[in-house]
C-alpha cells in the first residue's frame, strides 16, 4: 500500500510539474503533457500552431485555445492540433473537453502516441479510470521508438491495482 501511495504521489508531482524541455524533435512537454510540433501545411497554419505551443508553455491558455480551435475548424483531422487542444483543456481542469479533444486526435490518427499518453494520464490521474489509462499507456509504449521507463512503471503499478 505504501508503494502505491508513493507511485501515485510521484505521478501527481510529474503531472503538476512545469518542465518544458524537448524530448524529441517532434514532441515536447508542456507541464507533463505531450504537445506536438507544427504539422505540415500552409506557412500561416504552421505559424499559428507554433504560436499556440508558445502560448501553452507561457500559460496563455485562452490564446492557445483560440489558435488551436481555428486550426481545428479549418482542418478537423489535424491530430496534433486536437491533441494540443486537449492539453489546454486539461491544464484548465476541463477534463471532459480534454477527453473529447484527445479522442478526436486519435480518431484523426490512431497512432498518435502523444494523444495516447495524454489520454492515459487524464484517465489515470484526473478521471480515476485505471483500466482505460492502462490501455492508452500500453499503446503509447507500443508506438514509441524507445520504451519509456517511467510509463513502464505506471503500467506495472496499474496492473497491480486492477
Amino acid at each position: 500500500m505504501r508503494y502505491n501511495t508513493l507511485i501515485l504521489a510521484c505521478m501527481a508531482a510529474l503531472i503538476a510539474g512545469c518542465a518544458s524541455t524537448p524530448k524529441t524533435s517532434s514532441s515536447a512537454t508542456a507541464g507533463s503533457n505531450k504537445t506536438q510540433s507544427a504539422p505540415t501545411g500552409s506557412k500561416a497554419a504552421q505559424q499559428q500552431f507554433a504560436q499556440a505551443l508558445t502560448d501553452i508553455k507561457a500559460g496563455n491558455l485562452e490564446k492557445a485555445e483560440r489558435n488551436l480551435q481555428a486550426l481545428v475548424a479549418a482542418q478537423p483531422d489535424l491530430a496534433a492540433a486536437q491533441n494540443n487542444l486537449g492539453v489546454v483543456y486539461r491544464q484548465r481542469g476541463e477534463f471532459s473537453k480534454a477527453e473529447s479533444a484527445y479522442k478526436a486526435a486519435l480518431a484523426a490518427d490512431s497512432e498518435n502516441a502523444n494523444a495516447h499518453i495524454n489520454l492515459g494520464i487524464l484517465y489515470d490521474i484526473y478521471l480515476a479510470q485505471p483500466a482505460q489509462a492502462l490501455t492508452h499507456y500500453e499503446r503509447y509504449q507500443a508506438l514509441s521508438k524507445e520504451s519509456d521507463k517511467e510509463v513502464a512503471l505506471w503500467i506495472a503499478e496499474l496492473k497491480q491495482r486492477l
